[in-house]
């Protein structure tokens, strides 16, 4: 049965899966927007919304790591552009994740399954959508995009790892509470779509979150304790290890991954490590990475330049440095602090979305888009509602 508490995340579930259908960019600006209206209705109420320290000391990292990396930007008018479109974004996503602990943290213990059959519902309509113009050679997509002929199947991946950021976890609780014939439903629906996609971000995660789930069996609160330190590791060693890995030239690689980017991509970090090593610990400024021209070969990406290094980690490297890669860690420590404090079964759906998440972000999109940036806030605030409901 609907009620007025199920009624509001349902009624936000759909708006973000119908906006990433539609244009999946659109999470960057209805994030932000939620979570300053939401402070407007708390002052205009004379309601103060909580202040969460933690969370603002965080926000003020990036602001202050930002700003100091203008006074070594390579290229001052492109790091000053991005902080200026950033930083809105930014506070505004911390806003709705202030907003978004309130609401759960003031849920009343309610039956909280028609919730979850209702996300299913809803997650599971939009992937259905998607598999349908995968395999019906896109007819919604042709009639909004002309001329016909030129069909882009691409333009689904961004709608389709947002949903499957969605469905991750939402399997996990679904196990957890017994309800199996939905969650058996919506990993077939999932995998169908994801196998039909040319996401291979997707597909990765797919692969990861159903690895982590299982391995949790075997290793409970360990796996943990295992990822956080391996993720360290790779964050701190990628920059110096990766060029040796790109010159033994790992051709095979190509042959595994036969419809992917392998080697471009090693090529790209590559020079990216190099430039990195030549000013470790300050880095070259934030979104320096489009102006800079780099040592490439260009054996497999074609020109010397690149919008970003398709990896969160090297990233950071390249961007702030040492500095930021000690800021970036001690969060990743204070984070997975947090998570090995909770039960077994909390971990489980946090970390078969967390996996998923650090591998994609290493493979794949930019640290600085806005897209990115408020789907990596609206993760947090989910995981947490989820997690809220799960007890």
């Amino acid at each position: 049965m609907l009620t007025k508490q199920n009624f509001i995340p349902l009624g936000f579930m759909a708006l973000i899966i119908i906006s990433a259908l539609a244009a999946p960019r659109l999470i960057g600006i209805i994030i932000p927007v939620i979570g300053l209206l939401s402070t407007v209705y708390h002052f205009s109420n004379e309601n103060r919304p909580p202040v969460t320290n933690k969370l603002w000391l965080i926000f003020a990292g990036f602001v202050l790591i930002g700003i100091a990396s203008l006074f070594w930007t390579v290229d001052p008018d492109q790091s000053v552009n991005r902080l200026r479109k950033v930083l809105p974004v930014l506070l505004g996503c911390t806003l709705f994740l202030v907003a978004a602990k309130t609401y759960v943290n003031n849920l009343k213990n309610q039956d909280s399954n028609n919730t979850l059959k209702g996300l299913v519902f809803i997650c599971g309509a939009g992937l259905l959508f998607i598999l349908g113009e995968l395999l019906f050679s896109a007819p919604i997509y042709q009639y909004f995009h002309q001329p016909a002929e030129d069909i882009n199947m691409s333009a689904y991946n961004r709608p389709l790892l947002i949903l499957f950021f969605v469905a991750a976890p939402l399997i996990t609780i679904l196990l957890d509470r017994k309800l199996n014939n939905h969650a058996a439903v919506l990993v077939l629906i999932l995998g169908f779509t994801t196998f039909a996609s040319e996401s291979q971000s997707a597909q990765i995660g797919y692969i990861l979150a159903g690895t982590t789930y299982a391995l949790f069996a075997l290793f409970k609160k360990n796996l943990t304790i295992f990822f956080g330190a391996l993720s360290i590791f790779i964050f701190t060693a990628l920059p110096f290890v990766v060029p040796d890995i790109f010159s033994n030239r790992p051709t095979f690689l190509q042959d595994i991954v036969q419809s992917g980017y392998p080697m471009h991509r090693l090529e790209i970090w590559d020079f990216v490590s190099r430039a990195v090593q030549q000013k470790p610990f300050i880095g070259h400024g934030i979104e320096a990475a489009r102006s800079y021209q780099f040592d490439s070969q260009t054996l497999y990406h074609p020109a010397n330049t690149v919008m970003h290094p398709h990896n969160m980690y090297l990233q950071i490297w390249f961007e702030f440095g040492l500095v930021g890669v000690l800021l970036a860690s001690a969060l990743f420590l204070f984070v997975f602090s947090k998570i090995v404090k909770a039960d077994v079964g909390d971990q489980r759906i946090i970390m078969t979305t967390l996996v998923p998440y650090f591998a994609i972000a290493g493979v794949s999109y930019g640290l600085w888009q806005s897209w990115w940036v408020a789907l990596t806030f609206l993760l947090v605030a989910y995981l947490n509602f989820l997690i809220r409901v799960r007890h």
